[in-house]
């Protein structure tokens, strides 16, 4: 199964072809049962995330390559796994100012990190 949460279509990734290529099913993450998770905002206020609950329950292996971003201080693959895994409505809730992101994503890499990299 392919997870896909981009919610664009993106042929330029590969994704499908890569699906139909290996005979793999392609999940739409957006459209998926959500489960609530908690997060913080900058000032450390629990708000509630949702996050897709097939992400959570299976196998993830990310296609992002490692990088660096605005505030996080490196990726490595996770922030997209995590970004991927959460609804478009409720990303900019993680998108918090430094400190609060790189929180935020080592909370919810606890259940949606890589698993194979």
């Amino acid at each position: 199964m392919l997870g896909e949460g981009s919610g664009e279509d993106t042929p330029h990734l590969g994704c499908l072809s890569w699906a139909e290529t290996f005979g793999a099913e392609v999940l739409d993450l957006n459209a998926d049962e959500r489960v609530r998770r908690e997060i913080h905002d900058a000032q450390r206020h629990p708000i509630p995330v949702r996050v897709a609950r097939t992400a959570l329950e299976i196998f993830r292996v990310p296609s992002a390559l490692p990088k660096t971003h605005d505030y996080v201080i490196v990726t490595l693959g996770i922030r997209d796994l995590v970004r991927g895994a959460i609804p478009k409505p409720d990303r900019p809730e993680v998108h918090q100012e430094h400190p609060a992101m790189n929180r935020n994503l080592a909370l919810l890499a606890r259940e949606l990190a890589p698993q194979l990299a």
